[in-house]
């Protein structure tokens, strides 16, 4: 996945799961994926693991955990997220990498080498 996101998605990924589930959850949930191999640095090369492992161990909830990422990580883009009920966690990720690629593909090649910051409306910091 893009290094240019995986900042804004780690963030997103912590605040969300503090925000909605607390700290020690939030423990919990990294210490299971680190025993998996997967730190927390790393989430964003393992979507489709953290999607499922979200959904099997916290039901539908995970779902809605997921959209809450989704929507934080759009909202520190500066982007709104159009809700789509069949989208999960790497569906949004997925659009919102692909979003910046063709941004900066479509730089002029003196701004070709333009940082995240300077392409994005309003990020969050």
């Amino acid at each position: 996945m893009d290094s240019e996101i995986r900042a804004l998605f780690i963030a997103s990924v912590d605040e969300v799961l503090k925000d909605l589930l607390g700290i020690k959850v939030r423990q919990t949930i990294y210490s299971c994926l680190e025993e998996k191999g997967i730190r927390r640095e790393e989430m964003i090369g393992h979507l489709d693991y953290l999607t499922s492992f979200l959904d099997q161990n916290l039901g539908e909830a995970g779902k809605i955990v997921q959209k809450h990422i989704a929507r934080r990580l759009y909202a520190k883009l500066g982007w709104q997220m159009v809700d789509v009920p069949t989208s999960n966690l790497s569906d949004y990720v997925e659009e919102a990498s692909q979003k910046i690629r063709r941004h900066v593909n479509w730089q002029t090649p003196e701004n070709h080498y333009a940082e995240l910051d300077d392409l994005l409306p309003n990020p969050i910091p």
